[in-house]
């Protein structure tokens, strides 16, 4: 017989509303944390490794938000488009624009400047990707352990061949 303590229904929700509140357990019940930055101080490991290690995984994480300023000058680009008949039926071309008239009146329509900041949040502008502009994971889920301080030689060799390999089999599918 052991000594633990048991745990009632109510002290164990409480127990994971802290873990949440904590941003140890995200809110959409998803096994990965990406509405709550644990870490504001980090290096993208991009940086570090030349490539972007999490791949289609920056998906699942937010953008930082758009100033009032930028959703301001699309909204006006949206409707200078629309005054010259850039979304109607009878200029699309090769599935362009993607939007039709009615869905450009409704961004329109919907526009609330109280929606959107003044100013930039830095702290996700810093977070977020100059390349692909969603926040790294890194700020959401680093962890302070890895497998081994050192990288081999033949490891890298390996890494290197193994891009240069995909990049080059882009490059013929275009």
């Amino acid at each position: 017989m052991t000594d633990e303590k048991t745990y009632t229904k109510k002290e164990m929700a409480e127990f994971i509303e802290d873990l949440v509140e904590d941003g140890i357990l995200s809110h959409n019940g998803k096994w990965i944390n990406n509405e709550v930055p644990l870490w504001k101080d980090v290096i993208k490991p991009c940086k570090l490794c030349g490539f972007c290690p999490y791949g289609e995984l920056v998906e699942e994480y937010p953008l930082p938000p758009i100033t009032l300023a930028e959703h301001t000058k699309w909204i006006e680009n949206i409707k200078k488009q629309q005054a010259v008949g850039a979304y109607d039926e009878k200029n699309k071309k090769d599935g362009l624009p993607l939007m039709t008239r009615e869905e450009a009146q409704k961004y329109i329509d919907e526009f609330d400047p109280n929606d959107y900041p003044e100013k930039p949040d830095e702290q996700m502008e810093k977070m977020s990707c100059e390349v692909f502009g969603h926040c790294c994971p890194v700020f959401y889920q680093m962890e302070l352990f890895s497998e081994e301080d050192n990288v081999t030689e033949e490891e890298i060799d390996l890494c290197d061949k193994e891009i240069h390999e995909r990049f080059e089999r882009m490059m013929k599918e275009e």
